[in-house]
């Protein structure tokens, strides 16, 4: 099979753009002087590089990148980040919008190719580091190979690197600075009696120090950990207590569900959320699966009804019967009550992973009892997980 020419149609890639972008490099320039104690870590100019691996029924038929694909600024618009492109790319305009969860690191992006949205999840995997990839929608394939080639899939991967404000770019007022850097906090729970924790990827990421806090619920002991085993793509990872004082997590009284359960059942989250205001006791927070898809149609999350806030992330949504379902990974900043959580089932296919067989508990041993009494029993087993 004759190789797709993949470069020469690397710049008829685009759309139409309606996002108030600004006039010149210059503009955005001293605007990101001008707001630099107060922009997010996104905002910025990026040079993006990009990966096309093109199949014909399942056979790889092209993998070409190109390093200096395009260059963007990105820029604050209301409740989210537009990207504006300052050079390169398509002869087209892009429209990609990143939305903003409550975890710091992951947006929601939306790009718009003849009116056709395409979704992904974009991760900040580093300082000045933002990767996102996707399948190519039809509109976009049509765009690409105006000519119909039966059987073709295409996959982008993308890579963005920061090149505009870094630490060393210098502050336009002298009297402001930003934000020193804060210790990071999230939530995890017990997945075997030696140590094993779940939780959010992000939670972890990038990390020099890991430590765990709440263990038998004493939060003045804590307890140092380390990274057995992470998925990014889910945003999962397992964590180990690997500390010298430590003896056992005990007998775990949940389960991991398999199954996707319906839209309509009831659930519940623990966690430790917006602890430097709500304190270090364990939050209750109940609603209902809204829908078996995440955000654009994720099937890898629930939508739910459960009201989650930062340091929610990681920590486990429960049945009614104790059975873990799911864990807490992000929130719709744009809609009430609207949040994410990541189905058990990809958990237990990380815990595939492990180098040693985790006997799982496979079902809840509290299930008749009342919500109080499952709390009281569960809170044991959910953990503060800080990191810096």
């Amino acid at each position: 099979m004759k190789k797709l020419a993949i470069v020469t149609i690397l710049f008829l890639i685009g759309l139409h753009t309606d996002c108030q972008c600004l006039n010149g490099r210059e503009e955005y320039e001293n605007y990101f002087n001008k707001n630099i104690s107060t922009l997010n870590p996104i905002e910025g100019f990026w040079n993006c590089r990009i990966r096309i691996k093109g199949y014909i029924n399942n056979v790889l038929s092209a993998d070409q990148s190109v390093s200096q694909y395009a260059e963007w600024a990105i820029i604050k618009e209301g409740s989210v980040f537009r990207a504006c492109k300052i050079s390169g790319g398509s002869s087209y305009d892009d429209i990609i919008k990143f939305t903003p969860t409550v975890n710091s690191n992951i947006f929601f992006l939306e790009k718009m190719v003849d009116g056709e949205f395409t979704t992904a999840k974009a991760i900040m995997t580093s300082d000045g580091v933002l990767e996102y990839s996707y399948k190519t929608g039809k509109s976009e394939i049509k765009i690409m190979f105006p000519k119909n080639i039966p059987g073709l899939e295409v996959y982008q991967q993308f890579v963005w690197i920061k090149t505009f404000p870094t630490d060393k770019t210098p502050i336009t007022k002298p009297e402001e600075s930003p934000l020193p850097k804060q210790k990071g906090s999230g939530s995890g729970f017990a997945l075997s009696s030696n140590g094993l924790i779940a939780t959010c990827y992000h939670v972890i990421e990038n990390s020099d120090k890991i430590v765990i806090r709440g263990v038998n619920s004493d939060f003045n002991k804590t307890y140092k950990a380390k990274i057995i085993v992470t998925d990014k793509n889910n945003d999962l990872a397992i964590i180990q207590i690997d500390d010298s004082s430590f003896k056992t997590l005990g007998n775990i009284p949940y389960g991991l569900t398999e199954k996707t359960i319906d839209a309509g059942s009831s659930v519940f989250a623990l966690g430790y959320p917006l602890r430097s205001t709500m304190g270090d006791e364990i939050k209750l927070t109940n609603g209902i699966i809204s829908s078996k898809s995440g955000f654009k149609g994720d099937i890898t999350r629930y939508q739910i009804s459960v009201p989650v806030q930062p340091g929610n992330s990681g920590g486990p949504l429960f049945d009614s019967e104790g059975n873990v379902v799911g864990i807490i990974s992000a929130k719709n900043i744009l809609a009430e009550n609207a949040a994410y959580a990541i189905k058990s089932n990809y958990l237990k296919d990380l815990i595939e992973n492990l180098s040693n067989n985790l006997n799982l508990t496979t079902k809840s041993t509290i299930g008749m009892k009342s919500l109080a009494d499952q709390v009281k029993t569960l809170k044991k087993f959910i953990y503060i997980i800080e990191t810096n």
